[in-house]
This record gives structure tokens, sequence and C-alpha cells, in this order.
């Protein structure tokens, strides 16, 4: 499998037993449930599949959930599709009880109130677009400057406007608690505007779990201006992040986009926080079974520039070719990969003992040709620092919680071992890191390797040790 993760998106393209399987078996690592579309029936019957298959094929899967969100989107549609021309006037309310054939209701009550006449509606990522030339007390009468296909569930944008939207709906709310009470890896958040943002979602995670369970991480997605302005505060509270380019393409200008890709991915690295570049990825293969020139070009450059993990939207929730997909971008990484440096070097923001040892791995196992780096992890705060560094040879996170092994499927290049085997001594930690090895076939008699770990074992934020062995 390649090093860099693939996330996919379940929909109605992917909601069967075997189409899973097979996308599982092909590479993806973490399976994500888009809850603007997704009802909690459906959510409910597909994580149970998931973790049925994780034992079967006795691999952990990895579960997202991508919240709503502050984000408008579209509630109701006299029809849905609903095909608007340039030209084309309708009307835009917040209020529900309107039935109109030519009114876009949205699930925002307040939206206008907060937008104004000259604001641009963007709809479905600015594939369709609208100039308000009229308001009134219950409807924002547009223009279309750009006609389309308009479907209930999409999203709406007025850049520079909606500034006071929570972070989390009702509806988020409801989402987020059967997630949490069935159990997710990650929690993804949209429109995250402030460090507050997250801050207020994980003090409100630990209100309901406290510490009797794993917290999933929370990833933030990075699709509007107000983030890139506050980007290294959200940075530092998130446990990682993701560059939506969809929305954010809509926020700001499209030559804006491939740079802030870069700054993001840039910032990541330093703050040791895994990366997601999502949309758009193989957009083409929603309808066709190849992708284009461009697309696999795509690919390469947000693995060149340091995403961990990829992640495919449309192309697996409608699209014709799910596992095909998942194929072509397994095969892409692969070949891509084999063209990355030993190690990258990384000036981390910050660098406690945990860092330190990281990197000394690394740079020792670069140096030294060692067929693998073993690192013990009770929470994959380790994991995090090795895999930014990329290292060419395998690194294989062990790690007592299967909770974690899951969290750890968003780390580029890190592979994971479930462990629960009390060790007494230090040189109990570095046999078994060996019995390991062989045991999972990245070593071999004569295989000089390096390992990585902590003790006492098993006590978070103690990583302390690091040692060079050969296979005897």
């Amino acid at each position: 499998m390649s090093k860099t993760k693939i996330l996919a998106t379940l929909g109605p393209s992917t909601f069967d037993r075997e189409t899973i399987k097979n996308m599982v078996l092909a590479g993806t690592d973490v399976f994500r449930f888009n809850f603007s579309f997704t009802n909690h029936e459906t959510f409910r019957e597909y994580h149970g599949l998931l973790r049925e298959l994780e034992k079967e094929l006795n691999r952990p899967i990895g579960i997202m959930a991508d919240l709503h969100g502050p984000k408008v989107r579209i509630k109701k549609l006299a029809a849905s599709p609903m095909n608007v021309k340039k030209g084309d006037v309708v009307r835009f309310t917040g209020f529900e009880d309107v039935e109109e054939e030519n009114v876009i209701v949205v699930d925002f009550r307040d939206f206008v109130d907060d937008v104004n006449e000259g604001d641009m509606i963007l709809v479905n990522d600015g594939k369709v677009r609208f100039q308000v030339v009229k308001k009134s007390r219950r409807y924002l009468e547009a223009i279309c400057l750009v006609g389309g296909e308009i479907k209930v569930g999409k999203g709406v944008n007025v850049p520079g406007a909606l500034k006071n939207l929570p972070i989390l709906t009702d509806k988020d709310r409801a989402d987020l608690d059967i997630s949490l009470e069935l159990g997710v890896d990650f929690v993804a958040l949209s429109f995250v505007r402030t460090a507050g943002d997250v801050k207020y979602v994980k003090e409100l995670i630990q209100s309901k779990l406290g510490n009797k369970k794993e917290h999933p991480w929370i990833i933030s997605k990075i699709e509007c201006k107000a983030a890139l302005d506050n980007l290294p505060e959200i940075m530092q509270v998130s446990d990682g992040v993701i560059v939506a380019r969809g929305d954010l393409g809509v926020e700001i200008s499209l030559p804006l986009v491939p740079l802030a890709q870069k700054r993001i991915i840039k910032l990541a690295k330093e703050y040791s926080k895994p990366v997601i570049t999502a949309t758009q990825i193989l957009e083409s293969m929603v309808t066709h079974e190849t992708p284009t020139r461009a697309e696999v070009s795509d690919i390469a450059n947000a693995i060149f520039d340091g995403s961990d993990a990829l992640l495919v939207t449309e192309e697996t929730s409608i699209g014709k070719y799910p596992v095909k997909v998942i194929e072509t971008l397994e095969n892409v990484a692969s070949t891509v990969e084999e063209a990355l440096p030993p190690f990258e070097s990384i000036s981390f923001k910050r660098s406690p003992i945990a860092r330190s040892v990281a990197r000394a791995a690394v740079e020792s196992a670069v140096e030294l040709g060692a067929k693998a780096i073993i690192v013990f992890t009770k929470s994959g705060f380790t994991a995090k620092f090795i895999s930014k560094l990329r290292p060419r040879m395998p690194v294989l996170a062990i790690t007592p919680s299967m909770d974690v092994a899951r969290k750890m499927l968003i780390l580029f290049g890190v592979d994971y071992h479930v462990i629960n085997r009390k060790v007494e001594q230090v040189e109990s930690i570095f046999e078994l890191a060996e019995d390991i090895g062989l045991e999972r076939k990245v070593l071999e008699k004569g295989d000089l390797y390096v390992t990585v770990a902590g003790y006492p074992l098993w006590v978070k934020g103690r990583t302390n040790l690091m040692k060079v062995s050969i296979v005897e």
C-alpha cells in the first residue's frame, strides 16, 4: 500500500457491503460520512458494517464524521434538481413556509438579514452564481449570472457576509451526539474560523465523554478566508486539518488556492499535524473510468507538498467507479512516492523531547540504512513527528489501543500493530520491537533497525528512548 493515506466518502454509489470491502482491499484507510447528506439511520447501519468488516479483514478501518457546520446549504426547492439560466431571477429565503417555484430556501433563518443588495450568492462551490438586486423582509431577489443545476443540500456562499453563524448548528449537535455514541475516530469541523471554534467543540466532547472513552481527533476544515487569517492559532489546537479546496476556491480567488494549499501544508508540517488535501482530486472519474493528466499531476503535487492523505468525495459517494478511484489513487501515490527524498528536514515550531528523539531516530535510520523504524506510542503523538519527517523506510507504530491505531490511519507512511503486553524492563521493549518486526515481516535476520519508545511504556508524552539494533 502507498504511504499516502486514502479517505473515501460513502454515499449512494458505495452503500453496499461488497463495494466497501473492495474499497478497503484496494487501499481505503478511512471512510467519511458527510452529514450534509447522511441521516442517522444510514450512519448507524454503515458504521456497524465497517466495524464488522474491520474484524473480518483483521485491519483497522477509520471512520470520520464530517459535520454539516455553519455553512449555509439549500434546504428546500420546489423541484430538485432546479435548472437556472443566465438572466433568470429567483428569490432566496431562510423561511421554510415557502412553496413558490422560483424560491430557494436555505437552512439559515437569518440569511436575508445578513445579506445585502449587491452581494454575490454562490451555489455549489461557485458553479452557479447570483447577484442580489433587491431585498425585502423575507426575500432576497437575485439575478443569475452563471447558470447551472441546483440541488438540495448544495452549499451556499456569500463572501464577506454571514459572519454570525454558530460553529455548531442544532443539526450538528445531534450528529455529534450519535457520532460520539457509536464511536468515530475523527470529527471534521466545517467552516472553522477561529481557534475558539475548535476549543469549544473539544470542550463539548470532553463534557460528554469525560475520560472514560478515547476522544475523536478534531480535524479542522480550512475553507474560508477567516480560517486562513487565523491559521497558526487554529493549527495549534486542532488534531489535524483538511485543505478544503472547494469552498476555499469560492471564498478566495482561484489563483490563490494553490498558494493557500502550500501554506496550510507547510504549517501543518511545522506543527506536526496531519494534513488532508481534498476536493476534485479525481472529479472526472465521477463519470469516467480514467483520470485526466491534470488530476494525476494534482495528486502528485499534493504529495510532494507534504499531504499525509487525500480525500475523495463525489468520486466515491455518487461516482460510477468508486473502487477504480481508490485503485487509481493507490497507483499514482505509490509511483510518486518513489521520487520523494530519503527524508524531510523540518524545523518544528516547538521541540520537546519527543520531537528531538523522533528527529534523531529518523536521521540515524537514514544515515545507517535501517530497514525500519519501530515506534511505541500510546496516543499517536510520537508517530505524528516521525510521519512528518517522511522517512523512506517502513514505520511500524506499536500501540495498546485499537482506537489509536485507527487514528494513525491518516499519518503518512505509518503502519500499525495493536498489542497489550506488560513490559517491566527497558530491554524488554527492544526485544518486543524485534519480535513484532519479524512477525510483521518488516525485519529479517541481519537487518538494522531503529526503535523509539518511552519508559515506562504506555505512558503518554514520555518518549525518551532511541536504540539502533541489528536482528541477530
